[in-house]
């Protein structure tokens, strides 16, 4: 089970990282934007959304 919380972890810490734009800053973007951009603003993405900006009104990562 510990195994099994480890790999999640990284996985998801790889998914952090791999997702960021390497050249341009990452854009800031308020909730209603992300949203009318087809996002939701979360704490992360999952494996199957990418990554658009951050959420400056709620601190989070706007994904679509």
């Amino acid at each position: 089970m510990y195994c099994l919380v480890l790999a999640l972890s990284v996985l998801l810490m790889a998914q952090g990282v791999t997702s960021r734009d390497k050249v341009r800053r990452p854009i800031r973007l308020s909730f209603r934007d992300c949203e009318s951009r087809g996002g939701i603003c979360a704490d992360s993405c999952l494996t199957t959304q990418r990554r658009i900006g951050l959420c400056s009104d709620v601190e989070s990562i706007c994904c679509i």
